[in-house]
């Protein structure tokens, strides 16, 4: 599977973080939950950031904490990741798909496999 050919995936920002604050709605409605996940990060990022973050939840600023949280931490690991384990990643197709919504991501499917 690492050595198969890859089709990288473009969502603008945006969409992801829309996507992100639905699918986790369960942190919105218990910030408390997102401070203790949020700690586990300790090792990787700063006080400072992570009091920062913390700071955006007691605010209600949840859309740009998620923003910040995949462009500082999640994408950055995710790249890094996939570089070292996808040969081929360098030589992929990039897909730029406008959305993620179930139906949009099953047309996508669909085109693919056809």
């Amino acid at each position: 599977m690492h050595a198969s050919e890859c089709l990288s995936m473009e969502v603008a920002l945006a969409e992801r973080v829309h996507f992100l604050l639905e699918d986790y709605d369960f942190y919105l409605q218990q910030p408390d939950r997102l401070v203790t996940q949020l700690g586990f990060l300790k090792a990787v990022h700063s006080r400072e950031q992570l009091q920062q973050w913390q700071d955006m939840i007691a605010q209600g600023q949840f859309a740009s904490l998620v923003e910040q949280l995949l462009v500082q931490h999640y994408d950055p690991l995710y790249v890094r990741s996939m570089n070292r384990h996808y040969t081929h990643l360098q030589q992929s197709q990039l897909l730029t798909v406008p959305g993620l919504s179930p139906a949009l991501l099953d047309a996508v499917a669909s085109a693919i496999r056809e």
